[in-house]
């Protein structure tokens, strides 16, 4: 019997016959992928976390952490020496305390959230495109600004991690045969809580959810009020560490804001990618279609759009224009804008470049071109981490040297 490889038309030389060979393999052995693509993203960030100079915001991290309880800890952020939410800095605070006081051991929840976010996005990726396409996703986050914060102690690996968790929980409750739906409206009450406790740029992730739901309410006609009331509950924490926020904007608000203007803009997107990986991927891409043609049209007949996409692709569309939104939002004295605060959008690329690839009709000579240059930058990235692993550890100076600092 013919194998499905063989079977399938239009499969006349080596580049589609691996695509389509790569694809299968990874459908066939999706968990075994991406217990690999976690560790290499594991070793990748430790090592960086452990070779890293710590940095200006680490260091003030580092004061609010070592204080002697919980109670120092809320004064310190009150007097607005970090603007974050209490519950990093406490939950560190007691694991100093366990395991001694360690930059490593900082960063140790940033490591593990980047890899989370990773494989969240690879999973939403993976329901809608295909193997290929979700594969290629894990290692996108590797290609941009993303890695940089997978190996720092600042909560925004966090907000990340835990924003890509609750966007799985919630593009899962969509479907309509879902099973143990009870547990998935925790799970995204519980990770959409934890966002909104890592950072206050965390309320950013309400902008592109409310517009996709939007676009769920549309399509089916109704409200979804029990994901309404989810994320209701889940916007709680937020309020009650709003005292903190409140604080910092009387501190830092009355102070002259910097002008947004069009070349800031423009320069975020671009700052945000690395150029060698995304080069590398349009090029093979380019090639690909050159070699074999970019449609599918000889191929079987393409299955009907899933209805659920069309929410997501809005939540990805959304994303990609929060760095509008912050440069709005500073121009009218709400807000001051700057880079960290829309990181959040580079969801749209990870996510919404792999939707648009596929539902275009893309053969998988294009998405084994992606994942190639995903993947081969990933692979030289976690080849420099775990060289970093046999150094050693950046000190960081004693808390006295730093009060010294301090007026």
């Amino acid at each position: 019997m013919a194998s499905q490889i063989e079977r399938t038309p239009g499969v006349r030389d080596i580049v589609t016959r691996s695509a389509h060979a790569l694809d299968l393999w990874l459908a066939a052995n999706r968990s075994l992928y991406l217990a690999a693509a976690c560790l290499v993203c594991l070793v990748a960030n430790l090592g960086y976390a452990h070779f890293r100079v710590i940095t200006s915001d680490e260091c003030l991290q580092m004061i609010i952490v070592r204080q002697p309880d919980v109670r120092s800890i809320w004064n310190s952020l009150m007097a607005g020496v970090q603007a974050d939410p209490p519950v990093a800095d406490t939950a560190m605070h007691y694991l100093f305390r366990l395991f001694g006081d360690h930059l490593l051991l900082a960063r140790l929840p940033s490591v593990v959230t980047f890899c989370l976010m990773c494989l969240c996005l690879s999973l939403i990726v993976w329901r809608y495109t295909g193997a290929i396409y979700g594969a290629a996703a894990f290692f996108m986050p590797f290609a941009t600004v993303l890695r940089s914060w997978g190996s720092l102690s600042r909560p925004y690996a966090p907000l990340l991690g835990f924003s890509s968790l609750a966007l799985l929980c919630w593009d899962r409750l969509q479907v309509p045969e879902l099973r143990h739906v009870t547990r998935w409206r925790v799970a995204f009450i519980l990770s959409l809580a934890a966002t909104f406790s890592t950072h206050f740029y965390s309320i950013t992730i309400l902008f592109p959810l409310t517009l996709a739901e939007l676009a769920k309410w549309r399509i089916r006609k109704r409200v979804d009020w029990p994901t309404l009331l989810c994320t209701a509950v889940a916007f709680i924490p937020y309020l009650i560490w709003s005292p903190v926020l409140v604080a910092s904007a009387r501190t830092f608000l009355p102070h002259p804001f910097p002008s947004p203007v069009f070349k800031t803009l423009y320069e975020f997107y671009g700052d945000m990618l690395f150029s060698l990986p995304w080069v590398g991927a349009l090029l093979m891409m380019l090639l690909a279609g050159a070699y074999i043609g970019l449609s599918n049209f000889d191929g079987p007949p393409r299955k009907q759009i899933n209805p659920t996409v069309r929410p997501l692709m809005i939540f990805c569309a959304a994303c990609l224009l929060l760095p509008v939104c912050g440069a709005v939002s500073t121009a009218m004295k709400m807000s001051l804008y700057g880079p960290r605060m829309s990181l959040i959008s580079l969801f749209g690329l990870v996510v919404g470049l792999p939707l648009v690839i596929d539902l275009a009709g893309a053969r998988k000579a294009v998405g084994l071109a992606l994942f190639a240059a995903m993947a081969g930058n990933a692979a030289m990235v976690a080849a420099q981490g775990a060289m970093r692993l046999r150094g050693r550890e950046a000190p960081y100076p004693a808390l006295a040297e730093f009060r010294r600092l301090i007026p």
